[in-house]
């Protein structure tokens, strides 16, 4: 061919010096077909918006059970929580993960990623490494709080199947942690847990001002940051539209939770948030609990278009 030579299976062009590899169509449909295709990969790429449930995980009680016979899908339970002022509790409203699980990524809800707290490594500082490895295994994209205060839960987290780990300030140390989380780590979500002010595992480890908190995030290099309104966490009252001021001033793309439920993604979206935790038992997701994927759904036990057909998101981007 004029113009160009064959090395190494690729084509130079010795006007413009490109390198290139030649396409072949044997019809001229298929010649359409990918002008089509890339006037697609063409068009700008619409982020999601994210929507992913909290599922908090009690597995105390787990330390004190000998060997398990069931599965321990059906021992694990997700409970539902709520804080008292100084830590997150579980209530007695529980189903076994297994049911939970099916509810939230069957078909009728389609969820692809869960925000997994294990409140005993949150709360105790006693992960429960042995039931969060048989539960997570093969897994869909799962965010983790395992209540990470040193390098090395970091490093735990990761030693499971997750697709990324949950730093919260709960169980942080230090604002200090962060940095070096960073530095080790692109698949790392910082989460600050509110209370009016953002709590930290002892006083004085970080900035109180959430504001302050996420302008040391973005410094840090972070792009995306959790928060969680504790106060509405399971309450079920529905996300605090106070906290659209946390936008202000932020360099980083933020998801929200605590009582946000399937009716307040739209709101949510159109806010500027980049998307929203969704509180472990909404209505929708109960409904769906007591009518499983195999029985027929009714008008009112489906999920609002909002939850049905925009579908969960794929990758979290980093740095």
């Amino acid at each position: 061919m004029a113009h160009l030579d064959n090395k190494d299976g690729s084509y130079n062009c010795l006007d413009c010096g490109k390198t290139s590899v030649p396409l072949d169509f044997h019809t001229s449909y298929e010649v359409e077909d990918f002008k089509t295709s890339k006037d697609e990969l063409d068009e700008p790429v619409t982020k999601e918006f994210l929507r992913v449930p909290i599922v908090p995980l009690n597995t105390a009680p787990l330390f004190t059970m000998g060997p398990l016979e069931l599965p321990i899908g059906k021992v694990a339970r997700v409970v539902n929580v709520r804080w008292n002022g100084g830590c997150l509790e579980p209530l007695e409203f529980s189903v076994p993960f297994s049911d939970y699980w099916n509810a939230v990524s069957g078909k009728r809800y389609n969820a692809q990623e869960m925000f997994l707290m294990d409140l005993s490594g949150i709360c105790d500082g006693r992960p429960n490494f042995s039931a969060l490895k048989k539960l997570i295994k093969h897994r869909y994209k799962i965010w983790l709080d395992l209540g990470i205060g040193d390098i090395q839960d970091l490093f735990d987290s990761f030693a499971m199947d997750i697709s990324y780990a949950v730093a919260g300030s709960l169980s942080c140390p230090s604002v200090q942690i962060f940095e070096e989380i960073y530095d080790l780590s692109d698949r790392c979500v910082p989460c600050a847990y509110i209370d009016r002010d953002v709590k930290w595992s002892r006083e004085g480890a970080g900035p109180k001002d959430h504001r302050r908190f996420l302008g040391a995030l973005g410094r840090i290099g972070y792009d995306r940051v959790a928060l969680i309104d504790l106060t509405r966490l399971g309450v079920r009252e529905g996300f605090s539209w106070d906290m659209g001021s946390v936008l202000e001033g932020s360099d980083c793309e933020l998801v929200i939770g605590g009582g946000v439920r399937e009716s307040d993604f739209d709101s949510m979206r159109e806010m500027g948030f980049a998307g929203a935790l969704v509180d472990p038992f909404t209505p929708v997701i109960e409904s769906i609990i007591e009518k499983p994927e195999d029985a027929e759904p009714t008008k009112d036990s489906m999920p609002s278009s909002d939850s049905v057909e925009r579908r969960m998101p794929g990758a979290l981007p980093h740095h």
